[in-house]
């Protein structure tokens, strides 16, 4: 267990670092400059994080709650033969059309979250790493399972493992 929660991304840092800099720092840039600026500014971020994680590889998914126009829906991802790192950029990259705005974290318990804030809401994401030995079908039918509306938390519990650990200790958080 964590004593805190840790930021790994936060998508409005980058946004408001453009906003100032546009009109505090320099007023006469123009706006495509500012934003090609800031998209260098994530993809730097995105490098780093591949380059720090790549190597944590394995089998992953990420579950969670997308809200849309019709409500709230569970929905679960699987991603084989992939590595953490690559994990990490997709949830900061968001699931959603541009104008979105991501949040990623490892909380209390070690585990990877993001948050996703929409025109539609919200939606909440919790990446885990399936552990050796757990079969892709079996990993699939929990999908099937899940996305059926069966409550499958302790399976997934079971058979995953907390992404997150890794960042904390490679962060030296504690």
């Amino acid at each position: 267990m964590l004593n805190n929660e840790y930021e790994l991304y936060d998508s409005s840092n980058f946004t408001s670092e453009a906003y100032d800099y546009r009109k505090g720092e320099n007023p006469d840039v123009p706006e495509d400059a500012i934003w090609a600026m800031v998209n260098d500014e994530i993809d730097a971020e995105a490098d780093n994080l591949r380059a720090e994680f790549g190597d944590i590889e394995g089998d992953f998914i990420i579950c969670g709650s997308m809200g849309r126009w019709d409500g709230r829906h569970g929905g679960f991802s699987p991603y084989f033969d992939t590595n953490l790192g690559e994990m990490l950029v997709k949830l900061m990259s968001g699931f959603c059309d541009s104008g979105s705005s991501t949040h990623v974290w490892v909380d209390r318990n070690g585990d990877v979250r993001a948050y996703e804030s929409h025109h539609d809401g919200s939606n909440s994401y919790l990446l885990r790493k399936v552990k050796k030995g757990v079969t892709r079908e079996y990993i699939e039918n929990l999908g099937e399972n899940l996305n059926v509306g069966k409550r499958l938390e302790d399976a997934i519990m079971k058979f995953t493992a907390k992404a997150g650990l890794p960042i904390a200790k490679a962060y030296g958080w504690k």
